[in-house]
């Protein structure tokens, strides 16, 4: 019995004096916050369409043509003006009353007198023929022409070619008093019939030329462009 004491107290002692070994190593798996954390994705921005890229989609505005304007009547009017150094003539005035959108024209003037000619107006230049040949082409605004009239003469013998620029004239109306009217009485013009806000000349009865009086009121006091007189619009 001794012997057995003996025996498990030496044991016990060798047991707690014994080094315990150490733990075995273990490899540590990284937890969920040790964990390399993932890598930001790179966020890129829009691309800028360029607008004059080929194949980019671009806006169109939408472009409104502006309405076509009527053609305008550059031929109708009074045209006034002078031929120079004409064959036996001299200078001569000439006064041209054009209507019918350019397809006629009353030529008047002190050394031919009064006529009435058809003619050929193509849009841009009227021509016609009085024994000389005439043509009428409106330049700039329409407020002035250039006028030529050519004459191959007889056998050579006073052939001329001239050209020069005819102004339009217009009936004015009298805003200020500066113009001053001889005689009693200011003349009141005859109305044409058939024809709205036109009148004959009261200071050249015979005359083929018509006044243009459209838009003014009766009674009004105008200048005959010719005379440079007044009279009233009946």
């Amino acid at each position: 019995m001794h012997m057995v004491g003996r025996f498990c107290l030496v044991c016990w002692l060798l047991f707690i004096t014994a080094h315990r070994l150490p733990a075995p190593i273990t490899e540590e798996s990284p937890t969920p916050e040790q964990s390399t954390k993932p890598r930001a994705k790179r966020v890129s921005k829009p691309k800028v369409a360029n607008e004059n890229a080929e194949g980019a989609v671009t806006s169109q505005k939408r472009t409104i043509a502006p309405a076509a304007t009527p053609n305008q009547n550059r031929f109708d009017g009074t045209w006034m003006g002078t031929l120079n150094n004409l064959p036996f003539a001299g200078n001569v005035d000439f006064t041209l009353s054009v209507t019918g959108s350019g397809t006629s024209v009353t030529e008047k003037s002190a050394n031919f007198g009064t006529n009435t000619f058809e003619v050929n107006c193509d849009g841009s230049t009227m021509k016609w023929e009085t024994g000389s040949s005439w043509t009428l082409t409106p330049i700039g605004n329409g407020q002035t022409a250039l006028v030529t009239c050519n004459n191959g003469g007889f056998f050579g013998v006073g052939a001329f070619s001239l050209s020069t620029v005819f102004r339009k004239s217009a009936v004015t109306q009298i805003t200020v008093p500066t113009v001053t009217q001889t005689g009693n009485t200011v003349p009141v013009a005859k109305a044409v019939p058939n024809k709205p806000g036109f009148v004959y000349n009261p200071f050249q009865p015979n005359s083929h030329i018509l006044l243009d009086v459209r838009g003014k009121p009766s009674g009004t006091k105008l200048i005959e462009p010719g005379s440079g007189k007044l009279f009233v619009v009946p």
